[in-house]
């Protein structure tokens, strides 16, 4: 891994620990580099007289701009030109660069639903411990608690158990 990949995620970590009071904000950073290229060959054998001559011009820079606690993703990768005659021409996409962009997205994707999943989870089980304990309340008589338990059930409850939750609460005449 190169030193300006290194600086660059050290630098998405310390911006990402100095951000955790601004929620909602986004966070870029990036580190640019250019290197240039040139040399020439000449050759004098059986076969005859060759000459070559090469120029490279590399520039890179790279950036990541996220949200505060998402994940993002970065491409590394390199553009030649090639010469197949007298005119160069220069493809604006390396074969495979396509496929390799696509594995990123669909990597970045199925860590999004990752994050989805794991965040239906916690409120599943946030859910279920406050109507568990608004249960609990309501049996011993303690009605302030239960009501309240069952309010905060009802907003981390899915559409099936919302609707329970507001007939059980109902029956005792709270609104949700």
């Amino acid at each position: 891994m190169s030193r300006h990949v290194i600086c660059l995620l050290l630098t998405g970590c310390l911006l990402a620990g100095c951000s955790l009071q601004a929620s909602a904000q986004m966070i870029q950073a990036g580190v640019g580099q250019q290197n240039f290229g040139d040399s020439f060959f000449e050759n004098i054998g059986p076969g005859g007289w060759t000459q070559s001559s090469s120029r490279s011009m590399s520039m890179s820079s790279a950036s990541l701009t996220t949200l505060n606690g998402y994940p993002g993703s970065m491409f590394s990768g390199t553009v030649r030109p090639f010469v197949t005659g007298l005119t160069p021409s220069v493809g604006s996409f390396v074969p495979g660069n396509d496929e390799i962009r696509q594995f990123g997205l669909r990597q970045q994707q199925a860590t999004l639903e990752s994050i989805a999943q794991r965040k239906s989870e916690a409120r599943n089980e946030k859910m279920s411990v406050h109507l568990q304990r608004a249960l609990r309340a309501e049996q011993s008589g303690n009605l302030k608690m239960a009501r309240a338990n069952f309010r905060i059930a009802l907003a981390n409850a899915d559409p099936i158990t919302r609707q329970q939750i507001m007939a059980r609460m109902a029956q005792h005449g709270w609104r949700p």
